[in-house]
């Protein structure tokens, strides 16, 4: 079976999630399932999603989620753990689990395309493809080891795999969920999958992964000062590396909960460091 769930995180998206919403329920393989995580939207968001969502035979829930205004971008790892939480009831039904941002238009047959690459690989976990006007994803350095990464916002996991990572690590504990859960599941022998000819577009056209919430993940995951301090001069970003020192200082606790994920990513800086050095010379 190719029934897919698909999980949209939203807040104040009204300019872009009819146009996302169409593009999910008009697809070649429709999904099974839509949860939307309204995390306390002001706007007419959910409406727009009600009105689009109606008029079809899927079934589908719109899921209020507290928002904690101090978490900024990073409440999307909150409503992802409840919209799983939520899931999990029906995992039975479930074969693959879809996560879309709700300012991403999938072509007509995105799905069709990434289920044709699950079914012909029995390990693969998490697939994806491009997303314009960005493309696919570089190596998300320093993990000069990791072969291939995924957008967070327009991927595709087996529903197994989706449930095995969340259960054995919190997703809100998660700094960059996305990629960390590329890491979790190359680490556990699962594989990752770029599908270059499944086209995506962002209408917001922006990566907003900067400034504090990016000082805020770099702390977490382990990065050295070095790291930051040359970050910070090179993307001239004084909001990033403020966030960084904040974090280091301030939010040990969560450090012993991603301790694998941490020392990857310090060995791993090294690693790019010595890389830099050796050309140098």
């Amino acid at each position: 079976m190719n029934r897919i769930a698909v999980l949209m995180p939203v807040f104040n998206e009204e300019k872009f999630i009819r146009r996302s919403l169409v593009s999910v329920v008009n697809q070649s393989l429709k999904p099974y399932i839509v949860l939307i995580g309204d995390n306390e939207s002001t706007d007419k968001t959910s409406s727009f999603a009600e009105e689009i969502l109606r008029e079809t035979d899927i079934y589908y829930e719109i899921i209020r989620v507290k928002r904690f205004a101090e978490l900024g971008k990073l409440n999307i790892n909150n409503v992802l753990y409840h919209l799983t939480k939520r899931l999990s009831e029906n995992s039975e039904k479930i074969d693959y689990i879809a996560v879309v941002e709700a300012d991403v238009v999938l072509e007509r047959r995105y799905f069709e395309k990434l289920i044709k690459i699950f079914e012909k690989h029995r390990k693969l976990c998490i697939a994806g493809g491009v997303l314009k006007p960005f493309g696919l994803p570089q190596d998300p350095f320093p993990l000069i080891r990791l072969n291939v990464n995924l957008w967070g916002s327009n991927r595709v996991y087996k529903a197994y795999c989706w449930f095995q990572l969340n259960k054995e690590y919190d997703i809100r504990l998660l700094p960059a969920w996305d990629t960390d859960h590329v890491i979790i599941a190359l680490y556990k022998g699962y594989h990752v999958y770029q599908v270059k000819n499944a086209v995506s577009v962002t209408l917001r056209g922006i990566n907003p992964f900067r400034g504090k919430a990016k000082g805020y993940t770099d702390a977490i995951h382990g990065l050295p000062i070095w790291w930051a301090l040359y970050k910070a001069m090179q993307y001239r970003d004084l909001e990033y590396l403020s966030s960084y020192i904040y974090t280091t200082i301030f939010m040990k606790k969560f450090y012993e909960k991603i301790f694998f994920i941490r020392r990857l990513y310090n060995y791993s800086a090294y690693r790019v460091f010595l890389r830099k050095i050796l050309k140098i010379l």
